[in-house]
C-alpha cells in the first residue's frame, strides 16, 4: 500500500494535467486542427498503460471501499471524461477549422490528424471503448457530474438533434448505441472471447469514427465549394483561364485528400476488418451537406465507396478545369473561312488574324495552366499519372493535328515564329512536369 501510493498519486496528477491540456486557454490555439486531442489521447494511452498494471496488481487485496480504490475509480472517471473530451474536440476542431487550402493543394493538416486520432484510437480499442461507455451513460444520466458536460458531451458530438446522418426518423446515433452499450462492461466481459471483444469495441468506436470522417468530408467539401471563382462581368473581370487557375487547385485538393482517406479506411479493412460494419455506413449523409449536384444514389454505399466516389468526382473535375478550354483553341478551321490572297501562298488579313487569334490564345492560356499546375503536388504516384496521362490524352492528339496542319499554313508574312514557339513536343514536356510542386 505504502508503494503504490505515490504512484496512484502521480497517475491523478498526469490524468488532470492531461485534462487541463484540453480545456485550458493554450489548447485553444493546439484545438483548432485538433491536436490537444491528439496529444490528450497519448497522454491517456500512458496513463492507461500503468492504471491496468497497478489495477491488476491490487485487485488480489481486496481493497473495496478503501481511499485508495475510491482514488482509482476516481482517476478512471477522469479518464472516461478525457477520452471524451478528446474526442469531442476533434469533432468541433474539424468544423471549426479555417476553410483554407494547402498550397500546394496536397493533404491538409486537419485530414492527417483525424487519421492519427483514429489511429490512437484502434491501439488502445478495448480500453478506449470502455471510456466511451461510462461516458455515454453519465451523458445519459440525470445525476451525471456537472464537470461531465463541460466542454460538450458525445450526444452533441454526433448531434443528437440535428445529426446529418440519423439511423431512422425514430431513432438516431446516441440511441443506438445505448441499445448496443446494455452495461458499462459491455466490452469487457469475463466470457467474451478475444473476437467477440473486439467487434464490441467497434460497436463503440466505429460511430465516433463515422462522425469524424463526416465532419471532415463535409470540412473538404466546403473548402472545394465555397466557390470564389464565380463568374463575374464588366471591366477589370478576370480571363477564363485565370478562373480555372484558381479553381484547379480546389478540385486536386480534395483529390488528394479524398484519396488519402481511401487509402487508409482500405488498409485499415485489411488489418482491423470493417471498423464501422456495425453501424448503417449509408447513414452517413456526406454527399448532402455542401455539393447540391451530387448524386443521390448513396444510399447502401459503404464508406469506402462513398469516399471514392467524392475522389472520381474531383479527379472529373480537376481534369476538365481549364484544359477542356484549351481545345476550343486548337478545333480545326473550316476550310471556307480560309482565303488567300488572290495570286499568293498567304492567306488574306481576316483569314491571317483567325489563325493568329488561336494559336495565340492556345499558347497564353497553356502557359497559364502550365505555371499554375507545375506549383501542385500529388504525391501519390499512381494519381500523378492517371491525371497527367488524362490531360496529355484529351489534348495532344488534337493539338497536334492542328499545329501540323495550320503551321505550314502562311498565316503572318514576318512573325510566323512567334506563333509556333509552342510545338507538340514542347506541350509534351510541359505536361510531364505539372502536379510535383515545383516552385
Amino acid at each position: 500500500v505504502l508503494f503504490t501510493r505515490p504512484l496512484i498519486d502521480k497517475l491523478k496528477e498526469s490524468a488532470a494535467m492531461s485534462l487541463l491540456h484540453l480545456v485550458g486557454e493554450e489548447s485553444q490555439l493546439k484545438g483548432i486542427e485538433g491536436e490537444a486531442s491528439i496529444v490528450c489521447l497519448d497522454l491517456f494511452m500512458g496513463i492507461e498503460k500503468s492504471y491496468s498494471k497497478l489495477e491488476a496488481a491490487l485487485s488480489p487485496l481486496n481493497m473495496t471501499g478503501t481511499i485508495m480504490t475510491k482514488d482509482l475509480s476516481f482517476i478512471r472517471s477522469m479518464m472516461c471524461d478525457g477520452v471524451g473530451r478528446a474526442l469531442v474536440t476533434m469533432i468541433e476542431s474539424v468544423r471549426e477549422n479555417k476553410k483554407t487550402v494547402t498550397p500546394t493543394a496536397t493533404v491538409h493538416v486537419v485530414t492527417s490528424n483525424c487519421v492519427r486520432a483514429i489511429r490512437r484510437l484502434l491501439r488502445c480499442e478495448d480500453s478506449f471503448s470502455i471510456y466511451v461507455t461510462r461516458q455515454l451513460e453519465l451523458d445519459n444520466d440525470s445525476q451525471a457530474p456537472k464537470h461531465a458536460g463541460r466542454r460538450g458531451n458525445f450526444q452533441q458530438a454526433v448531434g443528437i438533434e440535428h445529426s446529418s446522418f440519423a439511423f431512422n426518423r425514430s431513432d438516431n446515433l446516441f440511441h443506438r448505441l445505448r441499445m448496443i452499450l446494455s452495461t458499462a462492461n459491455t466490452v469487457k466481459q469475463n466470457n467474451r472471447n478475444e473476437k467477440e471483444t473486439r467487434q464490441a469495441c467497434k460497436l463503440v468506436l466505429g460511430p465516433f469514427v463515422l462522425a469524424l470522417t463526416e465532419a471532415l468530408v463535409v470540412y473538404l467539401q466546403e473548402v472545394t465549394f465555397r466557390n470564389p471563382y464565380q463568374t463575374s462581368t464588366g471591366p477589370g473581370a478576370e480571363s477564363m483561364i485565370a478562373r480555372k487557375c484558381k479553381e484547379a487547385p480546389l478540385h486536386l485538393f480534395m483529390c488528394n485528400n479524398c484519396l488519402y482517406l481511401t487509402q487508409f479506411f482500405e488498409a485499415l479493412m485489411e488489418k482491423e476488418g470493417n471498423l464501422v460494419s456495425a453501424v448503417d455506413a449509408s447513414a452517413l449523409r456526406i454527399f448532402d451537406a455542401v455539393d447540391a449536384s451530387s448524386d443521390s444514389d448513396q444510399q447502401g454505399a459503404t464508406l469506402e465507396e462513398q469516399l471514392a466516389k467524392l475522389h472520381n468526382q474531383a479527379v472529373e473535375r480537376f481534369v476538365r478545369c481549364g484544359w477542356e478550354d484549351l481545345l476550343s483553341h486548337c478545333a480545326l478551321v473550316e476550310e471556307s473561312q480560309l482565303k488567300k490572297v488572290t495570286g499568293k501562298s498567304h492567306l488574306t488579313l481576316e483569314s491571317g488574324r483567325l489563325l493568329k487569334k488561336k494559336f495565340e490564345s492556345f499558347s497564353e492560356d497553356f502557359d497559364e495552366l502550365i505555371s499554375t499546375e507545375r506549383k501542385l503536388a500529388v504525391p501519390d504516384i499512381t494519381l500523378r499519372n492517371r491525371l497527367r496521362d488524362r490531360i496529355s490524352d484529351a489534348l495532344l492528339q488534337p493539338y497536334t493535328d492542328f499545329f501540323n496542319k495550320y503551321s505550314k499554313v502562311q498565316f503572318s508574312k514576318k512573325n510566323m515564329e512567334k506563333y509556333l514557339d509552342h510545338p507538340p513536343g514542347y506541350v509534351e514536356d510541359a505536361l510531364s512536369e505539372i502536379l510535383q510542386g515545383l516552385t
